[in-house]
């Protein structure tokens, strides 16, 4: 079976050190950046996935409701056929966690063709919506990032 996992991890013990030398105590949130960072991540996923059935988006739409996330309108597609949506739906998940030092979002779409549609095949051309939206998303993170650290620094 093919399968995108994606993962992103903060250890921000470090993060959390410089900001209470800066002022005190730590006012910023590293662990909601990343959980941010993935919704947008994924909201973005969800905007340059290719749309038939409607399957392989359910799936990262299910990964983006479980991060607490809603997808754009009209994702379903102009044809949307039930049975696939609910199909994808349950081959999609995502998880949070955060300890306080260290934080981490993965999400998963087991849609079985969703590396072709990702990374192409004879004939298809990849489409990379994973691939060519990580660097917004890792941007995102290390704005949110850095806003929390100026809230600090003031």
């Amino acid at each position: 079976m093919a399968q995108i996992l994606w993962q992103l991890e903060v250890d921000d013990a470090g993060l959390r050190q410089r900001l209470n030398q800066w002022s005190g105590r730590a006012t910023a949130a590293p662990g909601n950046a990343v959980q941010q960072a993935g919704v947008a991540l994924l909201q973005n996923i969800i905007a340059a996935n290719p749309v038939d059935s409607g399957r392989s988006r359910s799936a990262w739409v299910a990964a983006l409701e479980d991060l607490g996330g809603s997808p754009p309108g009209g994702w379903e597609g102009s044809h949307p056929d039930p049975a696939a949506i609910a199909d994808g739906a349950s081959l999609g998940s995502a998880e949070f966690s955060d300890n306080g030092t260290h934080a981490e979002v993965s999400f998963f779409n087991g849609v079985d063709y969703i590396d072709l549609l990702e990374y192409g095949d004879i004939g298809r051309r990849p489409r990379a919506m994973v691939r060519r939206n990580l660097p917004a998303a890792l941007a995102e993170l290390a704005a949110r990032l850095l806003e929390g650290m100026d809230r600090a620094e003031s």
